[in-house]
């Protein structure tokens, strides 16, 4: 068993009854066993075609965050699509080339749907990132429009 995993077994028996005897209760219990000892967390079983339409739903359901677009609240917007959208975003900030007080930030929002990115470039970190969320909500919302 991998770390960090724990395995929880669990059966529930009923009291024999005349139309549940107690052999069709032990097959019952059999197969419990036989599933539960082939089960594996990790294994994906859903179908690529599924895992897309929900992930396109998602996004469309947190369209709302995509409305409201204005800096000050662009990463609180952007942090909770991504949170409603089940992505987690990727974020580089550094210090732009050549330049030792000009901060550059790129954010990275990547699904199964889509692939979407910005980049943006400030005097302070805080509102290159800033500027960069705005940025992806407005990349987002067009790439949501163009597919939908």
């Amino acid at each position: 068993m991998r770390k960090g995993l724990t395995r929880i077994k669990q059966f529930v028996m009923l009291d024999k009854r005349a139309d549940r005897p107690a052999s069709l209760l032990a097959k019952q219990e059999a197969e419990q066993h036989s599933i539960a000892s082939t089960f594996v967390p990790n294994k994906s079983t859903t179908d690529p075609k599924a895992n897309l339409a929900s992930q396109k739903c998602r996004e469309r359901n947190g369209a709302s965050y995509l409305l409201q677009l204005s800096e000050e609240i662009s990463m609180a917007n952007l942090n909770t699509y991504c949170k409603k959208t089940k992505v987690i975003l990727e974020e580089n900030t550094t210090r732009a080339k050549g330049s030792s007080n000009i901060w550059s930030c790129r954010l990275i929002y990547k699904s199964v749907a889509r692939t979407v990115s910005a980049e943006a470039s400030s005097l302070s970190k805080k509102r290159a990132k800033r500027m960069a969320a705005l940025d992806l909500l407005k990349a987002i919302k067009l790439s949501i429009e163009n597919i939908s």
